[in-house]
C-alpha cells in the first residue's frame, strides 16, 4: 500500500485568513482619524473619495460573500489525498491578480457617491470587517473540504466559473484593490488635513 499524504498545493487557502489580517489593520490604519467630511472628499474629475473606494468594496463584498458561503457550505467531500497539481492551479497563479490590479469601471457612480453621503466611513468599514470575519470562517470550514472540487461564479467574473478555493482569495486581493485606491486618494495633493 502507498503512503499518500495530505499536502497543501501552492495557494492553498491557509494563506486567505493572514491577508485578510493584514488587509484589515490596513484599513483601520485609513479610516483612523478620518472625519466624514475627509470621507467625502474627491479631488476632482472623476476620481473617487476614500468612502466610494470603501463602498464599492463593500457592493462587491456583498454581492460575492453570500455566493462563498452557499458554495462552501455545498461542498460534501471530506479530507482527501491531494496528489500531484490541483486543477485550479493555473487560477491562482493569474485570476487574484488580475483582480487586484484590473481597472475599477465607473458603473453606478451616482448611487455610490449617494450612499457615501449617507453613510459615515466608520459605518462602511465595521461592515467591511463583519464580510472579512465571515470570510475567514468559511476558510476555517474549507480547511476540511476540497473546494477546489467546486466551482461558483463571481459577480465580478459572471462569464467564467473559477475553482471555490480561488474564489476566496479574491477577497483579499479586492481588498488590496479598494484599499490602495482610497489609500492615494488620502496622500492626494489638496487632501483636507484636520
Amino acid at each position: 500500500m502507498t503512503d499518500a499524504t495530505l499536502r497543501h498545493i501552492a495557494g492553498d487557502i491557509q494563506g486567505v485568513a493572514g491577508q485578510l489580517d493584514a488587509a484589515d489593520e490596513r484599513a483601520l490604519s485609513l479610516v483612523r482619524g478620518l472625519t466624514d467630511a475627509q470621507g467625502c472628499w474627491r479631488a476632482g474629475g472623476d476620481l473617487p473619495s476614500v468612502s466610494e473606494c470603501l463602498v464599492r468594496y463593500l457592493d462587491w463584498l456583498a454581492r460575492t460573500v453570500p455566493i462563498l458561503e452557499e458554495g462552501v457550505r455545498g461542498v460534501r467531500s471530506g479530507w482527501r489525498a491531494r496528489l500531484g497539481t490541483s486543477k485550479s492551479a493555473w487560477w491562482w497563479q493569474f485570476v487574484p491578480r488580475l483582480a487586484e490590479f484590473a481597472p475599477v469601471l465607473p458603473i453606478g457612480t451616482a448611487q455610490v457617491r449617494e450612499a457615501c453621503i449617507k453613510r459615515p466611513v466608520r459605518t462602511i468599514m465595521a461592515d467591511i470587517l463583519k464580510y472579512h470575519a465571515e470570510v475567514r470562517q468559511l476558510v476555517r470550514v474549507g480547511e476540511l473540504k476540497d473546494l477546489s472540487t467546486a466551482q461558483v461564479r463571481l459577480p465580478s467574473l459572471s462569464a467564467l466559473k473559477c475553482p471555490l478555493d480561488v474564489a476566496l482569495a479574491m477577497v483579499p486581493a479586492m481588498a488590496r484593490r479598494h484599499l490602495r485606491r482610497a489609500q492615494r486618494v488620502r496622500l492626494a495633493a489638496g487632501f483636507p488635513r484636520q
